[in-house]
């Protein structure tokens, strides 16, 4: 799937080197960590984990479960591919700069549960600025067989407000960069008619064209996340849209 994106004034930037991160790395955190091939603790027992880093002014990440390191280095730009796997427990989050004892963001302690699916996010609360982590829940207990799903988060914070269109009807509207903060209704998945789509990003309420995605392939049963990210002057996280296929690893 080949990535466009552009500037307000349609100069083609590069596409973002996707860098996918190998998400819960540990075999020893809160009593296992293993895949579900090699052992015959039930599915059931385990809480599911993926990581976000959405914050290109912001340096090289690493991620803290109870002061455990829990993944390899995430740099600005790079996800988790499939979800990891986990004990369900309560947990403390950090996001510690790669190489330093210093941390960037923290999310509270609190309970991850058995067969429930988060996303934790690092972004940049503003432009240059500080960086902070955010945990969402990834409901799918909506999802059919007939239908497909997305959202979308805007997280790039050089953009404008934007609208979302999907082969020319728009989906999503009047999107704000990081309103998934304030509001985790963002967070939630819609239905959609399986097919092939042309994604475009507009700046809302107009025809000027932000960003462009083609041929994307939305499957019935299956949950993609559509993410606008990345930075004008981060050459190695410029700016991008991306999808993102829910995958239970």
């Amino acid at each position: 799937m080949r990535i466009k994106a552009h500037t307000g004034q349609r100069a083609q930037l590069p596409a973002m080197a996707k860098i996918f991160i190998s998400i819960l790395i540990i075999g020893g955190l809160a009593g296992c960590a293993k895949s579900a091939s090699s052992t015959t603790t039930p599915a059931n027992s385990y809480t599911y984990i993926s990581v976000m880093n959405l914050a290109p002014y912001s340096p090289s990440a690493l991620v803290f479960l109870n002061n455990v390191q829990a993944t390899p280095v995430i740099n600005p730009g790079d996800y988790s591919l499939a979800y990891g796997h986990l004990a369900p427990a309560i947990y403390d989050v950090k996001f510690k700069v790669n190489g330093q004892d210093s941390t960037l963001a923290t999310i509270p302690a609190a309970s991850y549960d058995s067969t429930h699916y988060y996303t934790l996010i690092l972004y940049n609360d503003s432009i240059n600025g500080p960086a902070r982590a955010l945990k969402i829940n990834d409901d799918f207990s909506n999802l059919t067989i007939s239908n497909s799903f997305i959202r979308f988060l805007h997280m790039c914070l050089e953009l404008p407000t934007v609208d979302l269109y999907m082969n020319n009807t728009p989906v999503q509207q009047n999107r704000n960069a990081k309103d998934i903060v304030p509001n985790e209704t963002f967070s939630k998945f819609q239905s959609m008619t399986p097919g092939v789509y042309n994604l475009q990003i507009k700046k809302a309420g107009t025809d000027s064209l932000l960003g462009y995605l083609n041929n994307v392939n939305l499957q019935a049963g299956n949950a993609y996340t559509i993410f606008l990210s990345g930075s004008k002057t981060n050459s190695q996280n410029p700016v991008s849209l991306n999808v993102l296929q829910a995958i239970d690893n």
